[in-house]
């Protein structure tokens, strides 16, 4: 059993010797960078429909990056086994068809219908205050005042699991960055940014589940 997130040093190392050697292997999906393409008689996903349901408008597009990865390890006499309830999903649909547009298209579909990039932008605002109640209020006066400009559709905030952020979403075009900055040039939020702290990432990589 092999996670090559934790350990470091000798130990990683003795255990990536002993993966690569060994016949099965469990690990977490870091363990593919061990092996090369066509190296693998089997490969499997068990129940990797919390991958699809994640909270991330990339949860499709990286779950079939994923088992696209391990189909390619697998030689061209081996199986890909993925263990879903949800074998219709374009993203398992694709694998198994070895289709990228099967994916594709229904993602961009998707992704229009939802204004998710690459035909909107986003920014991710996180918002805390001292005390939770005082972060929780900050972060709704803030995202009422971004729903209000023109152009911005800000959700509303979202805290995270421990009650010590909330986030909020705002949606845009490809002027995202200077209506925001515009924003928060405004002395109303400004005046509420100083009771708190606050970080803004235009066109987030990660999304915070």
């Amino acid at each position: 059993r092999v996670d090559l997130e934790s350990p470091r040093g000798r130990r990683a190392e003795e255990r990536r010797a002993a993966a690569q050697a060994a016949e099965v292997v469990v690990g977490t999906r870091s363990v593919l960078r061990l092996f090369g393409p066509g190296s693998l008689g089997l490969a499997a996903f068990v129940s990797p429909d919390q991958l699809l349901g994640l909270p991330d408008f990339r949860a499709a597009e990286r779950a079939f990056a994923l088992f696209w990865a391990a189909a390619e390890r697998v030689r061209p006499d081996g199986h890909l086994l993925i263990q879903t309830r949800n074998p219709g999903h374009y993203a398992v649909a694709a694998v198994s068809r070895q289709d990228r547009e099967a994916f594709y298209k229904p993602e961009l579909k998707f992704r229009a219908e939802l204004g998710y990039p690459p035909f909107r932008r986003l920014a991710l605002v996180t918002v805390a205050g001292a005390e939770p109640a005082t972060g929780a209020r900050l972060a709704d006066r803030i995202a009422a005042a971004l729903g209000a400009v023109p152009s911005l559709t800000a959700y509303p905030p979202r805290a995270d699991r421990r009650q010590r952020a909330w986030r909020i979403v705002v949606k845009g075009g490809d002027e995202l960055p200077r209506l925001l900055e515009d924003a928060f040039g405004d002395p109303e939020i400004g005046a509420l940014r100083s009771r708190g702290i606050m970080t803004v990432e235009v066109d987030p990589v990660e999304w915070p589940s």
